[in-house]
């Protein structure tokens, strides 16, 4: 058992592989002094150096594993074959050892152990980075749907009050135009109808009675004007009103509708920014 030394002295940043190894070997000997099966010391030399191989690193199991495969098979095939050769048949038990120590030596063990190695590596790796990926891409995913969701009910709620806000403006719009449009018609048209009305028959009253000279005609004129009145002056009011109210309600309506979008203008101006800064 030379060999656990050196084996301590040369792992020591791996001591904790060595446990498994010192706590296997008593029963190793004691199956070995007992049953002797080849085979059975064959699969519990395995699983030891499986076991071993657990906590070491591969360059270092490269350089030592010969030498301490070859001290621990020397030490234990010594005291096995002492053992096991009074009990057993020596050429039997010289031939099997032979071909297993030179399997071992020939490097099917280096193989083993290094394929035991690479798939361990291998899998440790793998679940590694599958965990490190499922972490990231949960944050990552976290984070992006939070933003995208921000983002989104962000516009939407700005299209939405733009929506409302333009539906509502236009509808206040149309309403108060409507009613404003409607009042002022009949106001003016009140006024002018009367204005109009009362200077015409003013006008056409003194132009006539000025160029009639008779009684007679005045009297005539009075009684036509009275039957005709109304006809005539309908028909020259409906052309002279026409033209008349055209030019007037188009320059009224301008300056209303520039005075009621700069005073709905000025309102909304002053309402929304107070609504947005609160």
């Amino acid at each position: 058992m030379s060999a656990l030394p050196l084996l301590l002295c040369a792992l020591s940043p791996l001591m904790s592989a060595l446990p498994p190894l010192l706590c296997a070997l008593p029963p190793l000997m004691r199956v070995a002094r007992g049953v002797a099966g080849v085979e059975l010391l064959k699969e519990l030399l395995q699983e030891l150096l499986e076991k071993l191989l657990q906590g070491l690193l591969e360059e270092l199991l490269q350089e030592l594993l010969e030498e301490l495969l070859e001290e621990l098979l020397q030490e234990l095939l010594g005291e096995l074959l002492e053992e096991l050769l009074e009990e057993l048949l020596e050429e039997l038990l010289q031939e099997l050892l032979e071909k297993m120590l030179e399997k071992l030596l020939q490097g099917l063990l280096e193989e083993l152990l290094q394929e035991l190695l690479e798939e361990l590596l291998q899998e440790l790796l793998e679940e590694l980075l599958e965990e490190l990926l499922q972490e990231l891409l949960g944050e990552l995913l976290e984070e992006l749907l939070e933003e995208l969701l921000q983002e989104l009910l962000e516009e939407l709620l700005k299209e939405l009050l733009q929506e409302l806000l333009q539906e509502l403006l236009e509808e206040l719009l149309q309403e108060l135009l409507e009613e404003l449009l409607q009042e002022l018609l009949q106001e003016l048209l009140e006024k002018l109808l009367e204005e109009l009305l009362n200077e015409l028959l003013k006008e056409l009253l003194e132009e006539l009675l000025e160029d009639l000279l008779n009684e007679l005609l005045k009297e005539l004129l009075k009684e036509l004007l009275d039957e005709l009145q109304k006809e005539l002056l309908e028909e020259l009011l409906k052309e002279l009103l026409k033209d008349l109210l055209e030019k007037l309600l188009e320059e009224l309506l301008e300056e209303l509708l520039k005075e009621l979008l700069k005073e709905l203008l000025e309102e909304l101006l002053g309402v929304f920014p107070h609504k947005r800064l609160c």
